[in-house]
């Protein structure tokens, strides 16, 4: 989960799984037709979702299955009872400052993550809330962030001890590194290409998902 702590810092940390860090959990099983089938829900005005925000979560998945080198192959589903993963829109919770989190459990024998994303620059901290109004592409930075993180977790990968990795533990991102993150897409667009798995979060998703022969 994405979350947000004093100072204007930003903690991924992982909830609703249970597991010690860089150990792997169960995997998502792909369906007959070899892909893992994801649902996005449609965005909440209360959440204060912005029309083209599941492009971010579309792309995050992209990075995903380019990094697995096509060991794991997403499509997109219309209908939520058949998606393995599913990804929902919340309003901010003044209780829970949170961007992402991800859930995952059996149903009907099947096993199902639900990522939870959080976009309203509100939940993200005074200094955060601010710094978006000067640049609002750190919003959009932080939104694909946080999906990149929970589709990991979603996919099976469990907290990394490595502070690089996009899977770390407890990793504190600052505004400065979020802003360096900005350095390297210019625009809206150039997010969809977006490259920012660590090696080590590469290594940890090919040997989860082993190439298929």
């Amino acid at each position: 989960m994405a979350r947000l702590i004093a100072g204007g810092v930003l903690a991924l940390l992982i909830h609703g799984i249970g597991a010690a860090a860089q150990q792997p959990l169960p995997r998502i099983l792909p369906g007959s037709d070899g892909s893992v089938r994801y649902y996005i829900a449609d965005g909440l005005q209360r959440a204060k979702y912005v029309t083209g925000d599941e492009d971010f979560v579309r792309w995050a998945f992209a990075e995903w299955e380019r990094a697995s080198e096509g060991a794991i192959r997403f499509r997109p589903s219309g209908n939520e009872g058949e998606a393995t993963v599913r990804v929902y829109w919340l309003p901010w919770n003044r209780k829970v400052r949170n961007v992402g989190e991800t859930r995952r459990y059996l149903s009907l024998q099947r096993l199902i993550a639900d990522i939870f994303l959080h976009p309203d620059p509100r939940g993200m901290g005074p200094v955060f809330e601010q710094a978006i109004k000067q640049d609002p592409m750190l919003r959009n930075v932080i939104v694909q962030f946080a999906a990149l993180h929970e589709v990991g977790h979603a996919l099976g990968l469990s907290s990394s001890t490595n502070p690089q990795d996009v899977m770390a533990e407890r990793r504190t991102v600052s505004l400065q590194s979020v802003r360096a993150l900005r350095k390297q897409v210019p625009d809206r667009p150039s997010l969809e290409k977006a490259a920012w798995l660590s090696p080590a979060d590469v290594k940890r998703i090919r040997a989860l998902y082993p190439a298929r022969p």
